[in-house]
């Protein structure tokens, strides 16, 4: 039977396969950015014809571009690209959507903005085919500035590109109207059947360490996780986990410190904070903002200087006890609540030497090394920000129901391979857990730190998530002697036939879903959105009544969850869906 057995399976996984639409990887900036880094930024085009811009990856619902009518002469802006709509044919907006006045946001103050929806290019990587999300949103910045804790203005230099939001839309209601809707990039591109699902995986890496960026839509690379995954809801438009200590460790050898470790720091003097603190996971802001007593205690074990001007600390790179921690294996210990466990805990550990950023002009007259712990004293929510996530991983998968998750994880070191050489990996719609690598997160960094006095290893080595494995048949199952070898050879013959009737069947299904939802797309530009678009709870129940004769009728239980999901996600009508006529009622 293991003739037999082997061409069925090789069908399965062929078919499968053939089947999938692979995650979408998005170009990175040969360019660096930010004054207070470097960080490293993506790059996409707006408009047609296309306007090449980098921008910061991150944030939630709308992206924030640059107009060109900030720049009235040459600024900071232009490097990364600015916006300009009246160069674009298919850029639109609408009275209905507010605009902001002198409106200040963080990190920026006096800005002046509008909303306006165009084409979103996303840049080919490799062999992936060109891309194009129509509705794009953005909230476009036509003038405004940074301003320093001490009130001091300096220049706006790049936006950021936004991961989506719980909704599929950004959805303004009008009277008597369709609803006016910006579409946003992971939810475009599945909708248009571009990437297999709603979600994104984000490693930002590190400039000054040469840790590659990664960021697929759809999936992401399983050699940025490493170890234990911790799953949980995400907000309306943040990413929250609780908090539930810091501290000062040596992953290798002796320590710099006058202590081999230390725990505790992120409670430390401050009763208020008790068990666990809610901190909010994002990679726009720069630096870890935490409670002035938090930084105190950090600080109190560290070489550093509290700069009130700019509301983070500077090291003191001529103390010698700098030098041995920034070289060294040692790192700061974040310590989240697992999976939103009352009992489990999992902790990322961020080495001290990305934790040496440094401030160039315009914010100083020469580069100055600082430690980026910024205190919070006002309401503001705590966060970590793109300091804390050099070295953690972090995917969402979207849901429309509230019922999506998103992922954080600890990510590797220099010791990385190029996006090229990655594990490339699928996030379904449904999914509610990643799989880890098995990599070794001391392995990735042994090449680039100095351990002191001795190689002792302090922590576990390997990753703690080991990869799923499955059962096969067993090997010593032979051929009953009634099987001929012309009959085996006729199954593969017939398995053959089949393997190519279905690859093409499903090569050609594919290709008339993306070619009906992208022509599909004109209709929001004229302002029909997506919501508008919504066939009835009626249509959901015709659905899960047939489900259970679809699986005796001839249609495999694969190809209903298929359609019922793309349905879901394109609101098909019920009776075009099931005769295979896939087009977009509005």
């Amino acid at each position: 039977m293991a003739a037999l057995v082997w061409p069925i399976i090789l069908l399965y996984f062929l078919v499968d396969f053939s089947c999938a639409i692979p995650p979408r990887a998005i170009e990175w900036s040969s360019k660096v950015y930010g004054p207070d880094g470097p960080w490293q930024a993506v790059s996409i085009s707006i408009g047609t014809p296309g306007q090449n811009i980098d921008l910061y990856p991150g944030g939630f619902f709308n992206s924030v571009i640059y107009a060109s009518s900030l720049c009235a002469t040459v600024c900071d802006a232009q490097v990364a690209g600015l916006y300009d709509p009246s160069a674009s044919s298919t850029q639109f907006s609408f009275p209905e959507v507010p605009t902001l006045t002198n409106s200040f946001s963080s990190g920026t103050g006096g800005v002046n903005a509008s909303f306006i929806f165009d084409n979103l290019n996303v840049l080919s990587t490799g062999s992936d085919p060109p891309a194009v999300v129509s509705s794009f949103d953005m909230q476009v910045l036509t003038a405004g500035f940074n301003v320093l804790p001490n009130g001091v203005k300096y220049p706006l230099e790049i936006g950021n590109l936004a991961f989506g939001a719980r909704d599929v839309n950004q959805t303004w209601q009008r009277a008597g109207q369709p609803d006016i809707n910006g579409t946003m990039l992971p939810s475009g591109l599945f909708a248009a059947g571009l990437v297999p699902s709603n979600s994104y995986g984000l490693h930002i890496g590190s400039v000054a360490l040469s840790i590659p960026a990664s960021l697929y839509i759809g999936g992401y690379d399983q050699t940025r996780v490493l170890g234990q995954v911790t799953t949980q809801p995400y907000g309306l438009n943040f990413l929250p986990i609780d908090l539930l200590d810091i501290g000062i460790g040596v992953a290798v050898g002796d320590s710099p410190f006058d202590f081999s470790s230390r725990g505790g720091l992120l409670a430390k003097g401050n009763s208020t904070i008790g068990s666990a603190l809610q901190v909010h996971v994002d990679s726009v802001p720069p630096y870890l903002y935490l409670p002035q007593s938090t930084c105190d205690a950090l600080a109190l074990n560290l070489p550093v200087t509290f700069s009130p001007d700019y509301n983070i600390y500077f090291w003191n790179t001529s103390d010698p006890l700098y030098e041995k921690i920034i070289s060294s294996p040692s790192y700061l210990g974040f310590t989240f609540r697992l999976n939103n466990s009352i009992s489990q805990n999992m902790t990322i550990n961020v080495p001290f030497s990305l934790l040496n950023l440094t401030l160039t002009a315009p914010l100083v007259s020469e580069p100055t090394q600082y430690f980026p712990c910024s205190p919070v004293t006002d309401s503001s929510p705590y966060m970590l920000g793109k300091a804390f996530l050099q070295a953690a991983f972090v995917g969402v998968t979207w849901q429309t129901n509230d019922d999506g998750v998103w992922f954080l994880a600890q990510a590797p070191g220099p010791n990385t391979p190029t996006p090229s050489l990655g594990v490339v990996t699928t996030i379904a719609p449904a999914d509610k857990f990643i799989v880890a690598s098995e990599n070794s997160w001391i392995d990735t960094w042994s090449h680039t730190w100095t351990p002191i006095g001795t190689n002792t290893i302090n922590i576990p080595t390997a990753g703690t998530t080991t990869l799923a494995s499955s059962t096969g048949v067993s090997s010593n199952t032979s051929v009953g002697h009634g099987i001929s070898n012309g009959a085996i050879a006729g199954v593969a013959v017939g398995t053959i036939s089949i393997l190519v009737a279905l690859g093409l069947g499903c090569y050609f299904t594919r290709m008339k879903i993306r070619s009906r939802v992208n022509g599909s797309s004109s209709m929001q530009r004229s302002g029909v959105g997506a919501s508008s678009l919504s066939q009835g709870s009626e249509l959901e129940d015709k659905w899960a009544a047939d489900y259970g004769r679809w699986k005796t009728d001839g249609t495999t239980t694969k190809d209903a969850i298929e359609l019922h999901n793309f349905y879901k996600r394109s609101r098909l009508s019920y009776p075009m869906a099931r005769s295979g006529q896939f087009e977009l009622e509005g």
